[in-house]
């Protein structure tokens, strides 16, 4: 029987394979139900100056999808 080790390490070979991205790498984690996990994680373990970076490019995409509603 295959450990999971193995059978992670072969799934991240087969992604690199397929060089993928952004897109479909985010479809994958939601595919698993890991999203949320992911996002918590990755909040958690960031600095301050970069939560402060993330939060100002969230405010630019929400302000500019307010302007193409207007």
């Amino acid at each position: 029987m295959k450990t999971k080790e193995f059978v992670v390490e072969k799934i991240i070979a087969l992604l690199n394979e397929i060089d993928v991205d952004g897109e479909t790498m985010e479809y994958i984690v939601n595919e698993v139900a890991m999203g949320d996990q992911l996002f918590k994680q990755n909040i958690v373990g960031m600095s301050e100056k970069d939560l402060s970076v993330m939060l100002n490019e969230r405010e630019t995409h929400l302000n500019s999808i307010k302007i193409k509603k207007e």
